[in-house]
């Protein structure tokens, strides 16, 4: 393998990867997006479906994968290799020429050696790279939200005779049957009574 061909393979290895990122990144970040707003649905809206996390996220994460084989397939053709080679080596036309070429004549060869050897490829071209990193962080920040849970249940053994005892007061404030502050600070204790229940059930405290 000479210098020329040295310069063709490194040249084509860049395009494919510029080729494969650039149909995988728009993806990626289309796919970080859906996944990010579906998976902070299920953290904060969906009490107790944690479960769902692990396959919305992994869904997310393998969907631009999908595009993968179809970039892989494709290939640049070699006079397409050969004339960025040319261009980058300064060649004049040369390096093409030779290319396409079997068996290489070496005179030739040794004028644009150096050029060859010398030639740097540019930077990668990725233009989709910023959204795609900024869907995969929204995904990450949506993973670690906090799970929201269902309110457990009052069990019936509480919740009836506080149920009673909510009536027995309305009854006590219709008939006057007590001052107005005390029924007030009475009904206000119950009402801490009741919504601890909600979210405690019934523990010590309550």
């Amino acid at each position: 393998m000479d210098a020329l061909d040295r310069l063709c393979l490194r040249i084509a290895r860049q395009r494919r990867i510029e080729r494969v990122l650039g149909r995988v990144l728009p993806w990626a970040g289309i796919s970080g997006l859906a996944g990010a707003t579906a998976l902070a649905v299920i953290r904060l809206a969906v009490p107790d479906a944690g479960w769902l996390a692990t396959g919305v996220t992994a869904a997310a994460a393998l969907a631009p994968l999908v595009v993968l084989p179809m970039a892989l397939r494709t290939r640049d053709p070699a006079w397409l290799i050969a004339g960025h080679a040319d261009r980058l080596s300064g060649s004049a036309g040369l390096a093409m020429a030779l290319a396409t070429q079997p068996g290489r004549d070496p005179h030739w060869m040794a004028t644009i050696e150096a050029r060859l050897r010398g030639a740097r490829l540019p930077s990668l071209r990725l233009p989709h790279v910023g959204s795609a990193v900024f869907a995969a962080a929204l995904l990450a920040g949506a993973w670690f939200l906090p799970q929201t849970t269902a309110p457990p249940a009052a069990p019936p053994i509480a919740s009836g005779p506080l149920a009673n005892v909510i009536r027995t007061l309305a009854t006590i404030a219709d008939q006057r049957l007590a001052a107005p502050e005390a029924i007030a600070a009475f009904a206000e204790r119950l009402a801490a009574v009741h919504q601890a229940l909600g979210e405690h059930g019934l523990d010590q405290q309550t």
